[in-house]
């Protein structure tokens, strides 16, 4: 009972004090582990028969990012007569980006007595290039020999050319600090401005002073997604995944949705719930209509499904604001933009495999991303 009485009075003078950004993690109160949330999303474009397409490295104008976020392109891609992996708008695209790595943000939420000066973020992409980040971080890539195809012999420098599974690009921030300040840089862009939504977060600085309420990070890999698909006109078939160097077993895919947004703002929707998947063999495993009514479109389906994903980035458990920030973010692109489209949640799995993080310090990490698969 008295530990109940001091908790509850610690409560009341933090909401006194005006000090409620402690009050929302995941239970800082009476923990000393440092919190942490990261909400991504991966793209993909499937062909009707199946495999997917490439130079996904060429975007639309809506997910330009601002200018102060910082590039990489290896020394390697930069002359390569087959384009480079720097996403843009002007570009054709390099054939071997068949996955975009989209708009994964980092929050922190240190715990009152939190006590470590600096700290270190790793991420890596197996298959991929870490080439979009802020604040200001360490880019680079290894050669994963395990991974190396058979034909190609062990310690031969990458040429720059392709986009291989062996390539495991990598990002690093050292000696970041926490700040009680919202820091970040001005800008109008929404798709940098929507993930601030995520108001109890710290920020963190980089050593140089470069500062947000999150990590940022975009990249590019010659990856599938964590399931197949062929199509027609009429339904779209899944099927285990093809081309994993890793063997996954009885991997869930929680929630599946499929949509069709139309020019006049309309869209209709349908939910398939979970979806199981193994490595190793091509499957079909489930099945589904792609044809709507036109009695099926309205306005209102948007507001719908976008509450059904809030719902479902919640369960996996991200907080309110997070999952309002993540669906704001891609509101443009996602949504309102016409096509037929899948969405699903990424099983964790395949996140820790393909992207995994290691943070310096002691922490409890909860990661959500949203997979699309635009048909």
């Amino acid at each position: 009972m008295k530990k109940m009485a001091s908790v509850s009075f610690i409560f009341v003078c933090m909401l006194l004090l005006g000090d409620t950004d402690r009050l929302f993690a995941d239970d800082p109160l009476t923990s000393e582990t440092l919190i942490v949330h990261e909400w991504g999303t991966i793209t993909t474009i499937h062909s009707k028969d199946g495999p997917p397409f490439g130079r996904l490295n060429k975007i639309s104008e809506n997910e330009v990012l601002p200018e102060f976020v910082h590039q990489y392109e290896p020394p390697e891609t930069r002359a390569s007569p087959d384009g480079q992996f720097t996403k843009g708008t002007g570009i054709s695209g390099h054939p071997d980006v068949t996955m975009r790595l989209e708009t994964p943000v980092i929050y922190f939420y240190p715990p009152p007595s939190f006590a470590t000066n600096t700290f270190d973020v790793l991420v890596k992409f197996r298959g991929g290039l870490l080439n979009e980040y802020y604040p200001n971080a360490s880019p680079s890539f290894k050669l994963d020999e395990e991974h190396i195809d058979r034909k190609r012999q062990a310690g031969v420098p990458w040429n720059g050319r392709r986009l291989e599974n062996y390539i495991v690009g990598r990002l690093e921030w050292k000696n970041m600090t926490f700040s009680k300040e919202k820091l970040g840089p001005k800008t109008d862009a929404k798709v940098w401005l929507a993930p601030r939504k995520a108001s109890k977060a710290a920020s963190v600085v980089e050593a140089k002073g470069e500062g947000e309420r999150y990590l940022f990070y975009r990249g590019v890999a010659h990856l599938t997604a964590p399931f197949s698909t062929k199509h027609d006109a009429k339904e779209i078939r899944f099927f285990n995944p093809t081309g994993y160097f890793a063997t996954f077993k009885n991997i869930k895919i929680p929630e599946i949705w499929i949509m069709e947004s139309k020019e006049d703002g309309t869209v209709a929707f349908s939910s398939h719930g979970a979806l199981v998947v193994n490595s190793g063999n091509n499957k079909q495993l489930s099945r589904a209509p792609l044809v709507f009514k036109g009695s099926d479109f309205n306005a209102g389906n948007l507001s719908k499904l976008r509450s059904l994903m809030f719902k479902a980035l919640v369960t996996q458990g991200l907080f309110e604001e997070e999952a309002d920030a993540m669906l704001d973010t891609w509101e443009e692109s996602y949504y309102k933009k016409p096509g037929k489209r899948v969405f699903y949640i990424v099983p964790n799995e395949w996140i820790d495999y393909y992207l995994p993080v290691t943070i310096s310090v002691p922490n409890k990490m909860t990661r959500v991303f949203v997979g699309k698969v635009e048909l």
